[in-house]
């Protein structure tokens, strides 16, 4: 039997609702609600081609009345009134599309940590057997080799974390390290032939992170101790286990210990166990979500009675070392700007320019009436 073009467009369009529809549900539960659903890279993406869906729903159905029920409707007045209904369903697709648009256009903030990346010589020949495929020379080790936009995805979703990565590949020798292995003496001696401290400057970029590969047998597949912003992890038998093990790893760096409480938590030590995983539980979410800008530099901002400024009183976090901010003082009617005070410095100008390499105070002042030293402002 035949089958007409409405049912097979049907049937197409239905199994695809489906697959979206699981799509939607499966992303839409693996990540906490810390941003809107659209802003997330994948979400856009869902997202998107659900509002293809329903313009093709849409164009369906106009065809189906177009061809299957205007013919048998006697009265103009009836096709006038499926008509009205047909130009209503397609302006609220139209409509729909709306947040799609402003998402596109949406500049999204993220949270800029750098990384250093090293590794041993022993590591570079697990890397062949890991899958690579070959043998592949240091400097010519990219992040795909270890699996990492993985994880860059996981803690841009969750918590809007970017990592932009420096390669120190040949910047560690290993062979020193005595045997015994263990995780303090490697960790110790990866950041003693870097040179790394936290904020170090490296190609003119401040270094926030060092993160060292190493292909040595250890008692533990890794070690992040917080305070120095550093972390050693082995190489796995498995490599699809890697972006599990730098997850964990990286993320006691923003302060989160390791726990058994959860067995789905890629936090929890049961190695068995977390290498396979690849979510937060709650806890350990809301810890290194309060943690996330643990990396940047603030600028603290006040003001005394008599008006507000812009950005608005409170700490602000910036991740861009060295990036310019702009900061202007607004009084309120019958007060009049007058000063700054940044760090101790008094600066009469309005707007300020703060340039943020290092954490900074700064609060507005104003005085009643206009007899200030600033520029008046009317209201």
């Amino acid at each position: 039997m035949k089958m007409s073009k409405f049912k097979l467009a049907f049937i197409i369009l239905s199994i695809a609702t489906i697959v979206w529809g699981t799509v939607f549900y499966n992303t839409r539960l693996q990540y906490h609600n810390a941003k809107p659903y659209w802003e997330w890279r994948y979400g856009l993406y869902v997202i998107v081609t659900g509002e293809f869906l329903i313009l093709a729903w849409a164009v369906f159905f106009g065809k189906l009345f177009t061809l299957k029920v205007f013919p048998h409707l006697k009265g103009l007045k009836d096709k006038k009134k499926i008509t009205a209904l047909a130009l209503m369903v397609f302006a609220l697709c139209i409509t729909s599309s709306f947040p799609i648009s402003l998402a596109f256009i949406q500049d999204n903030p993220h949270i800029r940590v750098n990384v250093l990346l090293v590794c041993d010589d022993p590591f570079e020949r697990v890397v062949y057997h890991m899958g690579a495929l070959r043998w592949v020379p240091a400097t010519q080790l990219v992040y795909e080799h270890l699996a990492m936009p993985l994880v860059d995805e996981r803690f841009y979703n969750e918590f809007e974390i970017t990592f932009y990565w420096d390669f120190g590949w040949q910047d560690w020798d290993s062979s020193d390290v005595p045997s015994p292995y263990n995780v303090d003496d490697m960790l110790d001696d990866a950041i003693n032939d870097t040179g790394f401290q936290s904020g170090i400057i490296i190609d003119g970029q401040q270094i926030d992170i060092l993160m060292a590969w190493t292909g040595i047998v250890m008692p533990q597949m890794g070690y992040a101790p917080a305070q120095l912003n550093a972390c050693v992890i082995q190489a796995p038998i498995l490599w699809q286990t890697l972006p599990s093990l730098a997850q964990h790893e990286l993320s006691h760096l923003f302060n989160r210990i390791g726990h058994c409480q959860n067995n789905e938590c890629v936090m929890n030590e049961d190695p068995n166990r977390a290498i396979w995983n690849s979510v937060w539980c709650d806890e350990c979410f809301q810890i290194i979500n309060s943690n996330k800008f643990k990396y940047g530099v603030t600028l603290s901002i006040s003001v005394s009675s008599g008006g507000t400024t812009d950005p608005t009183p409170g700490i602000h976090y910036y991740n861009n070392i060295g990036e310019s901010v702009t900061v202007s003082a607004y009084e309120y009617t019958y007060y009049t700007f007058h000063y700054w005070i940044l760090d101790g410095t008094t600066f009469y100008n309005n707007p300020i320019s703060v340039t943020m390499d290092s954490d900074h105070t700064l609060k507005a002042y104003f005085t009643s009436g206009h007899g200030g030293g600033g520029p008046f402002y009317p209201r």
